[in-house]
């Protein structure tokens, strides 16, 4: 055995006798390279004849393979979303010695190590392999590529998991009042929705109206934020819109929610200014009604009084919302003869606007 044709012999000769077989053990090769067996035959008068073989080179290391992935090379697939098929990409095997052979690409249940379905590669640096049993939900799998070098060394490589998932998120629910009393400013906020697959990566909302969803405000992407504000709509008085919240997941589904439908009402109620009043001092008490509120928009929600020693005060009794009613009485006031005393009626709509009645001033006298 020879690193050049007929040089220097690295194993010495071996009597092979009439063979035309013959082999060497504990000879240390190097990787990569090159070597020449020589044959010497002598007949029997003593005659010899030489022959060199061919260039052989030396292969102890099976193919490198740098890089698979599910997906394109440039952009894996974190997530697939087809049960009978699995795409996989690799860089060109490399094998300097012998040269890459044959190559298989296979995808594996990575809980299991299980193979789903193969393919030979042939010269390619892709394919999309079917699979013999379908993806399920929330597993993950992934690509190994195995080659064989021109000597018969192996060497696999396998990808980064993708996950299955073809579910799209579960929806939350959006807070919305039923009347809204701006035309131009919405702040709205919603529950998040849920993914246990691929999890949410981000929201969209709209404004618009049942019959066209984004008349108002087209789809505006807010992130993972749960809550939404726009300061220059164009909604109208009267007007009756509804929310629409989309969120996404991170294998590309989407689920949407809307928004029961609000109406707008801008202007507070209209009352008539007359809130009679009446004092009794041994039982400590004060006592007011007035006529109803009116609102043709969103309706009166109720009424709301206070009572203090001032026009609009609340030194004697705080703002107290009274409910849908049109008379009140406050008991043990603490009310002291010769004050005078100011009650303050205030009507809310459903929109939460407000018209404040005329301040009616009581003074308490027990004189005869």
């Amino acid at each position: 055995l020879q690193e050049t044709p007929n040089g220097n012999q690295l194993t010495g000769y071996i009597n092979a006798a009439n063979g035309t077989v013959s082999s060497r053990t504990s000879v240390l090769l190097i990787n990569g390279q090159t070597y020449y067996g020589t044959v010497v035959a002598r007949n029997r008068a003593g005659t010899s004849t030489q022959q060199c073989s061919k260039t052989v080179v030396y292969d102890g290391t099976p193919a490198t393979i740098q890089k698979i992935t599910v997906g394109p090379l440039q952009k894996p697939l974190i997530y697939l979303t087809d049960p009978g098929t699995v795409p996989c990409s690799w860089s060109r095997p490399v094998d300097h010695e012998s040269g890459v052979g044959n190559c298989t690409v296979h995808v594996i249940d990575a809980a299991s190590n299980r193979t789903l379905g193969w393919k030979d590669t042939g010269n390619s640096t892709s394919t999309t392999v079917v699979l013999d049993t379908r993806l399920r939900d929330g597993s993950n799998y992934l690509c190994r590529l195995t080659c064989q070098n021109g000597v018969g060394l192996s060497s696999s490589k396998s990808s980064e998991p993708a996950l299955f998932d073809t579910t799209a998120p579960t929806s939350g629910t959006i807070s919305m009042p039923l009347f809204w009393s701006s035309s131009t400013k919405l702040n709205v906020s919603w529950s998040p929705c849920s993914d246990v697959e691929s999890g949410i990566t981000s929201y969209t909302w709209s404004v618009g109206s049942r019959s066209r969803p984004l008349s108002i405000l087209p789809s505006t992407a807010v992130g993972l934020s749960l809550e939404a504000r726009s300061d220059s709509l164009a909604m109208v008085d009267t007007g009756r819109y509804i929310i629409s919240v989309t969120c996404l997941n991170g294998a590309g589904k989407t689920t949407s929610m809307t928004s029961p439908e609000y109406t707008i009402d801008t202007t507070p109620p209209t009352v008539v200014n007359s809130v009679r009043t009446s004092s009794n001092l041994a039982l400590d008490s004060l006592h007011a009604s007035w006529l109803p509120a009116q609102d043709n928009e969103s309706g009166i929600l109720g009424y709301e009084w206070s009572i203090g020693v001032s026009p609009g005060g609340c030194q004697v009794l705080d703002t107290t919302f009274l409910g849908n009613v049109e008379n009140a009485t406050c008991s043990k006031c603490s009310l002291k003869t010769g004050e005078d005393y100011y009650i303050s009626v205030r009507a809310i709509n459903q929109a939460k606007l407000i018209t404040t009645m005329s301040f009616a001033a009581i003074t308490v006298d027990t004189s005869s």
